[in-house]
């Protein structure tokens, strides 16, 4: 009986070293598996990070060349050896940053931030109400409206075709009609002083703003709505709510977010004209009133250089999965 536990004990330690030197290699393999893909991780990552920074830096030198450019035509001729001077002037101001004789008017800054946060508050505050209102009336659109879309759709493409300037004449002129005839004054139609007209402008930048979200919802929605996940939802009694605010609306994150990069440069330029005619002194005001190359150099890489980083940091940066460019 001793003989047969001895022998048992004898097999299973085998065993035992049999599959410890078994699953020791694997084991290995494995940890140089992960320990590659944690290298390649952080190769890459290393890499976007250098690309990113070349990019900004190439940034600053166009925004630096196209500050000098008033410089580069005299009358009808171009004066190449004025622009270089003037080009290195400049570069020198920056390198040798002192505020004090950075711009001949004056120190520059805080002044120049104080009207940054101005603008990217004015801006900011239109593309939520913006994002908000085209929302809830695509949730309308859609779950209550749907055999009706294609008037929606007509009645943007109407609207959408009104120049900016005619929408903001025509609600000051609204503003101003109602104030007359009931002495009441719904929303401030120009900046004086301290008292800074903020509704107005909001809804003037954000009109835009909404029917551009609406018609990328709209679009981006409809194409999920024939999915096959979309379909398998429904056939199991979910509904369309639940669809909407649960499953597509997380899938259609990437497409909306890249399509935030033509708004932004188009809320951009409807805000110089707002910033004027409303007399609201933020940054696009101060640069088109002092139309210095220091304060256009400066004023351009408060305003560009951001949205740069956000946009290259997302493509760079977040997973692609989360992009949608892998399939779930």
């Amino acid at each position: 009986m001793k003989s047969h536990v001895l022998e048992f004990v004898r097999k299973s330690y085998k065993s035992a070293k049999k599959k410890e030197s078994w699953q020791k290699p694997q084991n290995n393999e494995n940890m140089e598996k992960n320990l590659g893909g944690i290298l390649m991780l952080l190769s890459r990552f290393i890499k976007n990070v250098l690309v990113l920074t070349g990019q900004v830096f190439l940034s600053f030198i166009i925004i630096m060349l196209i500050s000098a450019s008033p410089t580069l035509f005299n009358g009808m001729k171009i004066n190449l050896i004025e622009y270089v001077t003037y080009f290195s002037v400049l570069l020198d101001k920056v390198l040798h940053f002192n505020n004090g004789t950075f711009w001949e008017k004056g120190p520059l800054f805080p002044l120049v931030l104080e009207k940054a946060w101005d603008t990217y508050y004015l801006l900011f505050l239109s593309f939520i109400s913006a994002m908000i209102a085209a929302v809830i009336i695509t949730y309308i659109g859609i779950l209550l409206m749907k055999k009706k879309l294609y008037y929606i759709e007509r009645v943007l493409h109407y609207v959408e075709a009104l120049p900016d300037i005619l929408i903001i004449s025509g609600l000051q002129f609204c503003i101003l009609y109602f104030y007359k005839k009931t002495d009441i004054l719904v929303a401030k139609v120009v900046t004086v002083g301290e008292s800074k007209s903020i509704l107005l402008p909001v809804i003037c930048l954000g009109i835009p703003a909404s029917i551009y979200f609406i018609k990328i919802f709209l679009r981006v929605i409809e194409k999920e709505w024939s999915k096959t996940y979309t379909v398998l939802g429904r056939s199991i009694g979910a509904t369309p709510f639940h669809i909407l605010t649960f499953h597509i609306s997380r899938n259609v994150f990437h497409e909306v977010f890249i399509s935030t990069r033509t708004l932004v440069w188009s809320m951009l330029t409807t805000l110089v004209i707002i910033e004027y005619l409303f007399n609201y002194q933020g940054l696009l005001w101060f640069l088109i009133t002092f139309r210095d190359p220091e304060v256009f150099f400066v004023s351009s890489v408060i305003m560009f250089i951001p949205f740069l980083v956000i946009y290259k940091s997302y493509h760079f940066f977040v997973p692609d999965i989360i992009k949608g460019e892998k399939s779930s």
